[in-house]
C-alpha cells in the first residue's frame, strides 16, 4: 500500500522528475506539460501504427525482436519516457524518446536514446572480462562436481571400513569385560599373563583396522583437500573479476548535468551509498537527460508511461494518459545532479 501510495503522488505532473543536488542543497525538478503528454502520445501512436518499437528504422532491423505483441507477452510490458527540449544552436523543437533498462536483451535500439552506461553486456570489453568470469565459473562447476564425486567415495570406503572396525571394537570389549572377570577369580599367574596378551592382541587388531581405514581413504581425503582448497581459490579469483567488472561499469556511467558537467554515477548519487542499487542510471528518464545533454537539447518537459503487459507487483498498468513519474530508488538519487545547471 505505501509503494502503491508513493507511485500516485508522483504521478503529479510537478513530480514527473526530480531529485536532491546535494551541491546546490535544493531539489531539481523537470514537470511533465501537456506538450510533454501529447509527444507521448504521438510516440505510442508511431509504435501503434508500424506494430514495432523501432518504428523509426526504414526496415525492421530487429527481425521481429522489437515487434509491438512482445511487450504484450508476460512480464514484456516496458516503461517509455518522452523528453521535449529544443536545440540550444537553433531554438529547433526537439523530441527525445527511451525505454527504461534493455529491450529485449538490447541496448541500442536506432531512434532511442542509447545507454548511460559505456560499458554493457554487447560491449568487447564486457564480453572479454565476463569471458574470464565464466570460465571461472565453469572450472568451479567441474571442481565441486569432483568434489561432491569424492565426498561419496570417502563416505562410502569409510562406511564399509566403519562396520569392520565397529564389530571388531563390540569383539575387543566383550573380551576385555570376559578377561576383567577371569582376572577377579584367576589366580595363576601364567593364566594372567595370558589375558595380558589377549588383550593386546585385541588392540593391536582393532589399531591395524583403524590404520587400514585411514590408508583405505586416505587418496580420497588428499584429492579432496586439493579440490577443496582450488574451488576456494576459483571462488576468491571470480569474485575478484566480478567486483573489478562491476566496478568498471559503474565508473563507465558519468552523467553530465544540465550545464555539461560530467561526474561518475557513484559520485553524485545522494544520499551516498557503497553500491547503486542494480539499474540505477538505465530508466528512461536518466537516459533521455543525459542523451539530451549530448544533443545539446535544452529539456523543457518530460513524460514517462507503460506499455504492454500490466505489471501488478510494480503497480504499472497501460492506459489512455496514464502517466507515471521517475523512480525514488534509482533515479531520484541522481536526477538531482542531472537536473542541476550549476
Amino acid at each position: 500500500k505505501d509503494i502503491r501510495r508513493v507511485i500516485d503522488l508522483d504521478r503529479a505532473p510537478e513530480r514527473a522528475c526530480v531529485g536532491y543536488c546535494a551541491r546546490c542543497a535544493t531539489t531539481h525538478a523537470l514537470t511533465r506539460t501537456p506538450a510533454a503528454e501529447r509527444a507521448a502520445r504521438e510516440v505510442l501512436s508511431a509504435i501503434t501504427r508500424a506494430g514495432r518499437l523501432d518504428f523509426d528504422a526504414p526496415v525492421d532491423e530487429g527481425g521481429g525482436l522489437f515487434n509491438l505483441e512482445r511487450v504484450y507477452a508476460r512480464d514484456g510490458g516496458k516503461m517509455i519516457g518522452v523528453l521535449v527540449g529544443v536545440e540550444r544552436s537553433s531554438g529547433t523543437a526537439r523530441t527525445l524518446k527511451a525505454f527504461s533498462g534493455q529491450l529485449f536483451g538490447t541496448w541500442r535500439v536506432h531512434g532511442w536514446a542509447p545507454p548511460v552506461g559505456a560499458l554493457t553486456h554487447d560491449t568487447e570489453r564486457y564480453r572479454i572480462e565476463h569471458a574470464k568470469i565464466k570460465g571461472l565459473s565453469d572450472e568451479l562447476a567441474r571442481v565441486e562436481a569432483r568434489e561432491n564425486a569424492l565426498r561419496e567415495e570417502v563416505r562410502d570406503k569409510a562406511a564399509a571400513s566403519d562396520d569392520m572396525v565397529a564389530r571388531c571394537a563390540a569383539h575387543v570389549k566383550e573380551e576385555r569385560e570376559r578377561r576383567r572377570a577371569l582376572r577377579a577369580i584367576c589366580v595363576d599367574l601364567e593364566a594372567l599373563e595370558t589375558l595380558e596378551d589377549e588383550s593386546r592382541a585385541s588392540k593391536r587388531e582393532l589399531a591395524e583396522l583403524k590404520r587400514a581405514r585411514d590408508a583405505t581413504v586416505a587418496p580420497a581425503l588428499a584429492a579432496l583437500a586439493e579440490c577443496q582448497t582450488r574451488a576456494r581459490e576459483l571462488k576468491s579469483q571470480r569474485k575478484a573479476l566480478s567486483r573489478a567488472l562491476q566496478d568498471e561499469i559503474w565508473d563507465s556511467y558519468r552523467l553530465p548535468n544540465l550545464a555539461g558537467d560530467m561526474k561518475p554515477l557513484r559520485e553524485v548519487f545522494y544520499p551516498p551509498i557503497d553500491a547503486p542499487p542494480c539499474g540505477c542510471g538505465d530508466c528512461a528518464a536518466p537516459k533521455l537527460l543525459a542523451y539530451a545533454r549530448a544533443l545539446d537539447i535544452v529539456p523543457h518537459s518530460i513524460a514517462e508511461f507503460w506499455i504492454g503487459a500490466e505489471s501488478p507487483r510494480e503497480f504499472r498498468v497501460a492506459g489512455p494518459d496514464v502517466y507515471y513519474g521517475a523512480c525514488r530508488d534509482k533515479c531520484h538519487p541522481i536526477l538531482g545532479h542531472l537536473l542541476c545547471n550549476g
